[in-house]
């Protein structure tokens, strides 16, 4: 049974202005996704490795990854990633852990400072 991985998830979709497709010449508007990975275990978020992207034409429905669009298109990806903000619950399991060993000692802090000003 596989119980560690990585994972990715759609983040974030924007359709630009018109710009030129390299593959069918037209000037069109492209749709623009992001994709954020994470790694997980047991199927549960634990922490984000990297965000991914692609664009498609609305035209010609042709998908390019950043390594093949062309300036206009690679500056319009650019403004959406940075825009694309990667969800809370990429950070789940670390939260979880977080809240299981910190509370506890937050807790005993608590019950000492509480003992000592009653004392």
């Amino acid at each position: 049974m596989i119980i560690y991985g990585t994972k990715g998830k759609h983040i974030h979709s924007e359709e630009t202005d018109l710009i030129q497709c390299s593959h069918c010449q037209e000037q069109r508007k492209h749709t623009i996704s992001i994709y954020g990975r994470y790694a997980h275990i047991f199927w549960i978020p634990f922490f984000p490795i990297g965000k991914k992207g692609v664009s498609e034409c609305n035209h010609c429905k042709m998908t390019l990854a950043p390594k093949d669009m062309n300036e206009s298109l690679k500056f319009a990806f650019q403004n959406v990633e940075k825009n694309a903000k990667r969800p809370i619950t990429h950070w789940l399991l670390l939260i979880i852990i977080g809240v299981l060993f910190i509370a506890p000692m937050i807790t005993s802090i608590f019950i000492a400072v509480f003992k000592s000003i009653t004392s």
